[in-house]
């Protein structure tokens, strides 16, 4: 066992208290030092992909909805834009400026086919699956 005991002094260099450091040399130093330091772990790639401008993220959200909607065996073919447009609106893509007709677009539907739908999903009347 090994002791260090050190004066902590203030601005006048008057003792205001002591630190007292005691050691167990019977444990190595190596595994002393360890015990402050955390063990390493692999680092895990982050799995969000932050988009670099309003319009990427609008275009990142519209693909990542189509592959999920396309996925979705329930969802019949004649309702996947339905569905496409019921979910970004969930989603509330639709309160970014422009991302009506971005969307528009991507679908090959015009712009008012989307208003539509979600005039529709406003007002309950959409006869889309249940979330």
């Amino acid at each position: 066992m090994k002791s260090l005991t050190i004066a902590i002094r203030n601005r006048e260099q008057r003792v205001i208290g002591l630190l007292c450091i005691n050691m167990n040399l019977d444990v190595p130093f190596s595994q002393i030092m360890n015990t402050f330091i955390p063990p390493e772990t692999p680092e895990v790639g982050s799995a969000v992909n932050f988009a670099s401008s309003v319009e990427d993220l609008v275009t990142q959200t519209l693909e990542f909805t189509i592959e999920e909607v396309n996925a979705d065996r329930n969802v019949s073919n004649n309702a996947k834009n339905r569905q496409i447009v019921l979910n970004l609106y969930e989603k509330g893509i639709f309160d970014i400026k422009d991302a009506i007709n971005q969307v528009a677009d991507r679908l090959n539907i015009s712009k008012h086919t989307v208003y539509l739908y979600i005039r529709q999903f406003k007002s309950g009347d959409f006869q889309g699956q249940d979330k």
